[in-house]
């Protein structure tokens, strides 16, 4: 699917198991909305710069664990993969996953700000996992070569 602001997006593979993170039931979930606030500063307004993007990352509350190679946030369900091949986020929302479009519309309206459109327009993938109990495991992705 593509917005017009020139996000597209797709939904694709399944998001990566929750398992790899810790203390998961004690942050806060986001809104779409939000978490495409957080992603676009750094995946989009900087990413490929790996060297900025992890900075920016770590002024916004986000930590390295080096066992996982995720960058957990302090207080938010929200995780970051920032390397060479990709700059990813992963958050826990309340939007049932059944509702991919609201998820994608209101991913991509936080994330709006900080994109280019037009030529070279930087492409995101977004899956999609019910956790259960309410919540739904979301990832977006951006690679390096968008």
């Amino acid at each position: 699917m593509a917005l017009s602001v020139g996000f597209a997006v797709t939904a694709c593979q399944p998001v990566p198991s929750a398992s790899e993170t810790s203390n998961i039931s004690t942050r806060a979930t986001l809104t779409p909305t939000e978490a495409g606030a957080r992603f676009g500063p750094i995946c989009h307004a900087i990413y490929p710069d790996l060297p900025a993007a992890i900075a920016a990352a770590e002024r916004d509350g986000f930590t390295l664990d080096p066992s996982t190679g995720l960058f957990e946030h302090e207080s938010d369900d929200l995780q970051m993969r920032i390397n060479s091949e990709k700059c990813a986020i992963r958050f826990l929302t309340t939007t049932p996953a059944n509702q991919l479009a609201n998820i994608v519309i209101g991913f991509a309206d936080g994330a709006r700000p900080f994109f280019a459109d037009g030529p070279g327009k930087q492409d995101v993938d977004i899956g999609t996992e019910d956790e259960g109990n309410g919540l739904t495991r979301v990832g977006a992705t951006r690679n390096s070569a968008n």
